[in-house]
């Protein structure tokens, strides 16, 4: 992806997140995190969105990516502080880790479509559509009115969420 917001292009391939590092596009920087992603991912693209100046990326194998402003390399952002350091209590307090095909923002939210149900036992499921808390969007919980976060599953009408969009 270029390294701005306000224009991003991605070019990923099994395991690794570049950023395009020349104005030209003749040079491209591995900017994923250290360790590289699952190579499981070949079937399963990357989808690109930002979130104020965060560039938050996802693919489903692999937990949802963040890179911030003036920093280097992509790194999980669920269930981890600005600094990359894992939040004390998250999971007690009920916080949850999915991993998701899509990913957009929504007003003040992260929104995620097409839930992993083995990153989230009993919850997530290819018809799910989640949203962060309220301006939070490295805080997943299952249901909170305090937080404003919840899940929805598309149970009238099953099949796949295919795409989501932002707005």
């Amino acid at each position: 992806y270029i390294g701005t917001v306000e224009d991003p292009q991605s070019a990923t391939q099994a395991g690794k997140i570049y950023e395009v590092a020349s104005p030209n596009f003749a040079t491209w920087a591995n900017v994923s995190k250290a360790g590289n992603y699952s190579s499981n991912n070949r079937d399963k693209s990357w989808c690109i969105t930002s979130y104020g100046e965060l560039v938050i990326a996802t693919n489903y194998s692999d937990p949802v990516q963040v890179k911030m402003p003036g920093v280097a390399l992509f790194r999980d952002l669920i269930g981890f502080d600005a600094a990359g350091v894992a939040i004390v209590g998250y999971a007690a307090a009920g916080g949850k880790m999915p991993r998701a095909r899509f990913a957009a923002t929504i007003n003040a939210f992260l929104c995620l479509a097409n839930i992993d149900p083995a990153s989230v036992a009993g919850i997530g499921t290819p018809y799910a559509f989640w949203c962060s808390r309220f301006s939070q969007p490295q805080y997943f919980h299952s249901l909170s009115i305090e937080w404003q976060s919840s899940i929805f599953q598309l149970v009238a009408t099953p099949g796949e969420i295919t795409m989501l969009t932002g707005g």
